[in-house]
């Protein structure tokens, strides 16, 4: 398949996977987000053995993309529900498709699981600001 926001090449059993959207810094939106479902959650069907996920242009991935952030706000709690559950759908399949995976940041291999660990905190970050922003709507 092709992709629009991400740049997929496989060889030699090696699956590269390039975030594709350096104006914004390759921050992931909600159509990123369902290319690499679609991508990492089909990878059963590749002779891939690792995958190395890399970010166009001189940054890797900047976190989730401010529009798509600011679009959210007018999302009713079920949106934003569906959203934060894609979004944690999505890092679910890069996680257990392999044992190795790697990001490419800055011309230097480190192991996804750093980023990994730094998504999952953002993510966290999102959940209670949208937990405390739902709490203060409900209380009028």
């Amino acid at each position: 398949m092709i992709y629009k926001t991400l740049l997929v090449e496989e060889a030699a059993g090696v699956l590269s996977a390039t975030l594709n959207r350096p104006e914004v810094h390759n921050a992931f939106d909600e159509e990123l987000i369902a290319e690499a479902i679609d991508l990492f959650g089909g990878i059963g069907a590749r002779d891939a053995r690792a995958v190395v996920l890399r970010g166009s242009g001189p940054n890797f991935c900047a976190g989730a993309d401010l529009n798509w952030m600011s679009r959210m706000v007018s999302y009713t709690r079920d949106e934003n529900v569906r959203d934060s559950s894609l979004l944690a759908k999505m890092f679910a399949l890069m996680n257990a498709k392999f044992a190795a995976v790697y990001a490419r940041l800055d011309a230097i291999d480190k192991r996804f699981d750093d980023m990994r660990d730094l998504w999952r905190a953002e993510l966290r970050r999102v959940e209670e600001v949208l937990d405390a922003r739902w709490k203060h709507l409900e209380s009028r």
